[in-house]
């Protein structure tokens, strides 16, 4: 075992290596490559935030109860700063002794300032610009997602993106709340990449802006971190070394972080609040992103297409694969360890699923490589178009017959639509399986093949590929649609702005509103910022300090206790 590999050495064995300078990948093609992830990101999460209907009709608004909360933060910011007492909380305390505020969230209100403050400008509407500023970071998380697939030389990396769009619905939809949530995917995506291209300084500048962006990041970076040294010390013998770079720069970037956070004092007893009281061992009621799952078969349903996709690549590799190497064992821990906090907390949706198809894809890579291999060696015999004309021709036919087959099965009346959908998709999934082992040449690589081959190859390539990328919309249309109607506003926005206007003209400055429930105070905060509030934000705030006082409000909010009625 050796500390800094020396020189690159190729592992043929596992198709990956930590050896050496890694190759340089940010070339001109994948930056084009990364414009258009980027832009299928921001479409499909614009594609969700575009739902009408329900209490809002056109209006859009905003998913969830916190988004609020975060939107008017990143308002205030530039006239407020950085608070430390958060006076609109009558009884809410954030630390075991005095008023002091930890903003566990500051690092997300300076993201979300500007976007805020241009839609401000331009619309009027603070909530526009954070819907902006979500859809950009979910067009990053993909542009990630395809960078460390690019990194490894995964192979048939469209289908991959496929797959993307058949993750669970409930992924896609706590990305919609305009929360810490998309910014934390996306510096988890950004460490885990710079940790294998071995960019060990970048690495700790990343751990140290996590740690500012979201508090969580003083957790999760470490644990990424950790899971990829080990993963690089139980490696198969030719990769395996001891990353004390690695170590030492990223322990520097995330104790700067913690030093120079401006919230730093009272950050231990905050996380040990939100962390352990409120999320993983609460004693009192809180919020449901805090519980777990109820139906472990509603589970599976939900996450069965990413399930199975991983399954298949795991047992492929056992089966037929070289022996895992770090960067696939990482992704595998980092699975196992996501999907044990789902089972525990729903919430942990927002990021299981993700290593969940990384870790596939990982998997899956030595066999594809070995199959476009045999492929490729198959093709070296074609010399010019003559020889590939009848391939392309059948080909040619087989996807116009499908997609008419498709139109006939989808529209016909006496089919259910959403099993039409998955007949459309798995028969294009055979249609393609077949014309690559019966015509191996149609995805030959272009080096071996006359220009006219490789322009009706590319013909046939975008033809199968577009018709992949429908026929997964097409599928995943159901939860999708199911998302679009999650990522919808539950608040009549119109008569909470009456409400608060009313509140805000006939009473002082700081005169306290007694809310009915603590997630009501982010609406009513955002749109009156002149009156205090009793509770809001995590139940735990009130309860750890005053636990009298949390059991009374929830009794009377109940009706629980004894109470005089006059009518007249």
């Amino acid at each position: 075992m050796h500390s800094d590999p020396p020189e690159l050495t190729p592992n043929g064995n596992s198709g990956e290596s930590l050896m050496g300078s890694p190759p340089r990948f940010l070339n001109r093609a994948t930056l084009i490559e990364s414009l258009a992830v980027m832009l299928i990101g921001v479409a499909l999460m614009h594609f969700f935030y575009a739902g009408t209907g329900g209490v809002l009709g056109d209006e859009r608004g905003v998913p969830g109860h916190d988004s609020f909360y975060h939107i008017k933060m990143a308002e205030m910011l530039p006239q407020r700063g950085l608070l430390h007492q958060f006076e609109w909380l009558k009884f809410c305390y954030f630390t075991d002794e005095g008023q002091d505020f930890v903003s566990h969230h500051y690092g997300f209100h300076v993201l979300l300032a500007p976007f805020v403050a241009l839609s401000q400008r331009l619309t009027g509407d603070t909530l526009v610009g954070a819907r902006w500023a979500i859809m950009m970071t979910f067009g990053l998380n993909l542009v990630l997602f395809n960078l460390l697939l690019i990194s490894e030389g995964v192979r048939w990396r469209w289908l991959w993106l496929m797959f993307f769009l058949l993750l669970p619905f409930q992924f896609f939809t706590r990305h919609a709340y305009i929360r810490a949530i998309a910014p934390s995917l996306t510096f988890m995506l950004l460490i885990t990449l710079l940790m294998f291209r071995r960019r060990h300084v970048l690495t700790g500048l990343a751990v140290m802006a996590y740690t500012h962006l979201y508090l969580g990041g003083v957790i999760y970076a470490p644990v990424l971190v950790v899971l990829f040294v080990f993963s690089c010390i139980a490696a198969p013998r030719r990769d395996r070394y001891v990353p004390w770079r690695l170590i030492i720069f990223s322990l520097s970037g995330w104790t700067l972080g913690i030093v120079l956070h401006p919230y730093r004092d009272g950050m231990v007893e905050f996380l040990r609040l939100q962390v352990f009281g409120s999320g993983l061992s609460p004693d009192i009621s809180v919020g449901r992103e805090w519980k777990p799952y109820k139906g472990v078969w509603w589970f599976a349903q939900m996450s069965g297409t990413v399930l199975i996709v991983w399954s298949a690549a795991l047992a492929l590799r056992l089966r037929f694969g070289a022996r895992i190497g770090a960067k696939t064992l990482m992704l595998l821990l980092a699975h196992f360890a996501f999907l044990t906090l789902t089972f525990k907390a729903r919430r942990f949706i927002e990021y299981w699923p993700m290593f969940c198809l990384l870790s596939a894809a990982y998997l899956a890579n030595p066999i594809l490589q070995r199959a476009a291999v045999f492929v490729e060696k198959r093709i070296d015999r074609v010399q010019d178009f003559r020889s590939a004309a009848p391939g392309l021709a059948i080909a040619f036919v087989m996807v116009l017959g499908l997609m008419f087959s498709a139109l006939h099965v989808s529209s016909s009346p006496s089919v259910e639509p959403f099993m039409a959908k998955r007949f459309v998709w798995l028969l294009l999934v055979v249609v393609y399986i077949l014309a690559t082992v019966v015509f191996p040449h149609l995805t030959a690589h272009p080096v071996a093949l006359s220009p006219l081959v490789q322009r009706t190859r590319a013909l046939y390539v975008g033809i199968t590929a577009t018709g992949f990328v429908a026929a997964s919309i097409s599928f995943a249309a159901h939860p999708l649609s199911e998302v679009q109607g999650k990522a919808r506003c539950g608040y009549d926005r119109q008569a909470i702005r009456g409400a608060m206007a009313f509140l805000e003209a006939n009473s002082q400055p700081g005169d306290v509103v007694f809310t009915d429930d603590w997630d009501v105070f982010p609406v009513f905060f955002h749109y009156n910022a002149h009156n205090h509030y009793v509770v809001g934000l995590d139940p735990k705030f009130t309860h750890a300090r005053r636990p009298d006082l949390w059991e009374r409000y929830v009794k009377i909010t109940r009706g629980q206790v004894p109470a005089d009625v006059f009518v007249d």
